[in-house]
């Protein structure tokens, strides 16, 4: 068995796919147990977001990108939370526009009839 511990990308790789399995089994515990260690010691590194969160796809894309880094210990749990804020309040934009250009199209097609 090797003696060198493995690199903390691996090793946030593997808690990462064990925390996947967590919340898929709906295991909180293990998941909360799973966090903690993965918070344990955040890395602080500038998170560039795609310029233009425009519609559900780009969203999508943002936060995968966002899940790689955690998974691969580029970006630590808390980091990623704020980050994930920062994309729901472009998911709620998104929405909230598209709601009301749908609304208006069906006032407009009410006027015409």
């Amino acid at each position: 068995p090797p003696s060198d511990p493995l690199p903390e990308n691996a090793t946030n790789f593997v808690l990462g796919m064990l925390l996947h399995d967590a919340i898929t089994r709906k295991d909180m515990r293990s998941a909360r147990a799973l966090l903690h260690h993965l918070n344990r010691a955040p890395k602080r590194v500038p998170i560039e977001l795609p310029d233009g969160l425009r519609s559900g796809k780009d969203i999508a894309t943002a936060a995968n990108a966002l899940l790689q880094g955690v998974v691969s210990g580029i970006i630590g749990p808390g980091q990623a939370k704020q980050a994930a804020g920062v994309l729901e309040l472009a998911r709620r934009a998104v929405e909230t526009e598209d709601l009301e250009r749908r609304i208006e199209e069906l006032e407009a097609r009410a006027k015409r009839k």
